[in-house]
């Protein structure tokens, strides 16, 4: 393996171990005193990921790094125009997204991701979401039965050790992704090497369903149907549509299921206080000035209003909250940002069909989770940089790898790893 392909593998355990440490944090810090230690292992990880990009060999194009200079310039006037230096969170909120879009996309902009550090990665999501699931069977068993028996689908959701059911919807919703990923990788090997995957699958599905997520739910069926329309005849399509029909037609059928998914999983299709909210927060922005609606109101007076007017510091939609903060400007960044990525992807299907339709598939439910999400891409909360990692830096990097034809490729060597395909 050669210095370039060792500092992209490490990337690779880099970006993934940034995540677990994280998550691992939200489980102690239950028991430990947050005073100080939560804000000196935030700084210290993003310190170790500055460290370790600036380490990779630099190859930027002069396209990204123009495109970055104009992001970098509109960030920087928003800040000045609306805040001040005395609230470390808003400052973070300005400082993480221009470090890790800088990181990944810009002096990291050709890194490559093989099917081998893939495959790790995976590896590594699926056995953390199986310890959360596992935690949460464990030392939360009133969770399971208060979401089981549950006639209302307010205050019952599974949450295992996290704040909200809906950043643990994010997670099983990646572990679900990753044990299909994995499945296809492994599609010719022995069943004992794919047991654990089927075994993860039976556990993270039902769980996914009882966080009563609506986003996340939607996000996976999205995922469903991208990979039904999109991808190639296989095996993991062939599962997936049997597993599809046989569940359709049990909701179809019977009487009790349909109500269940309908008035507790669904929740009657009722948005709840998130329609007020909506509301709320589309009429600030639309009554702003001129310059208000182009360039936002800012960070720290928008939490005000939020806070304010309906208690909470979001909003819960990705798009009305970029409006809020950075205005037209803001979103059309982030539009035209995600709109490339989803072109180069489709361009990519006829090259390497599965990984080009699981791709679109997850930078679809991307848009659907922030639809009415906190989460969103480049932000500093976990969620959110789990949802970038898996929506936009593994797939970017994983069509480097497959651009530059060394996906299937380590050391050199065109031979895979028995029970590996394409």
């Amino acid at each position: 393996m050669n210095n370039a392909e060792q500092k992209s593998n490490r990337i690779c355990k880099v970006l993934l171990f940034y995540w677990i440490i994280l998550v691992v944090w939200q489980n102690l810090r239950h028991s430990v005193s947050r005073s100080g230690i939560d804000l000196i292992i935030k700084v210290a990880l993003i310190l170790w990921l500055v460290i370790e990009f600036l380490w990779v060999d630099h190859t930027c194009s002069k396209k990204a790094f123009f495109i970055y200079s104009s992001f970098f310039t509109f960030m920087l006037l928003t800040f000045l125009f609306h805040e001040s230096l005395t609230d470390f969170s808003t400052l973070l909120s300005y400082v993480y997204p221009l470090l890790l879009v800088f990181l990944t996309c810009v002096i990291g902009d050709s890194i490559t991701i093989n099917i081998y550090d893939l495959l790790f990665m995976c590896n590594g999501i699926i056995i953390v979401v199986a310890y959360t699931t596992i935690y949460a069977l464990v030392f939360n068993t009133n969770q399971f039965i208060t979401a089981l028996t549950a006639t209302s689908a307010y205050d019952s959701q599974l949450s295992s050790f996290f704040v909200n059911s809906h950043e643990y919807g994010m997670y099983l919703a990646g572990g679900i992704i990753s044990c299909l990923i994995a499945l296809k990788i492994k599609s010719q090997a022995m069943i004992r090497e794919k047991i654990l995957y089927w075994i993860a699958l039976i556990l993270f599905i039902p769980s996914l369903i009882l966080t009563y997520s609506r986003t996340t739910l939607f996000g996976i069926l999205c995922v469903y149907v991208v990979l039904i329309i999109f991808s190639k005849r296989n095996g993991i399509k062939r599962a997936m549509i049997i597993g599809g029909i046989i569940v359709g037609l049990l909701i179809i059928f019977n009487d009790t299921l349909r109500t269940y998914v309908f008035n507790i999983v669904l929740k009657e299709n009722k948005l709840g206080a998130r329609e007020d909210i909506y509301n709320i927060a589309f009429d600030y922005f639309r009554k702003g000035s001129l310059t208000e609606i182009l360039f936002g109101r800012g960070i720290e007076a928008s939490r005000a209003f939020s806070v304010a007017e309906t208690t909470h510091t979001s909003v819960h939609n990705a798009y009305l909250q970029i409006l809020l903060y950075y205005g037209v400007t803001g979103f059309a960044f982030l539009a035209v940002f995600y709109i490339l990525q989803i072109v180069d992807t489709i361009k990519l299907l006829k090259r390497e069909n599965f990984c080009g339709a699981m791709i679109l598939a997850v930078q679809i439910m991307g848009l659907a989770v922030m639809f009415t999400n906190t989460a969103y891409i480049f932000f500093p909360s976990t969620d959110s940089y789990f949802l970038t990692l898996l929506v936009i830096i593994v797939p970017k990097y994983v069509k480097n790898a497959i651009k530059a034809d060394v996906f299937y490729v380590d050391s050199g060597n065109e031979k895979l790893p028995d029970g590996m395909t394409t």
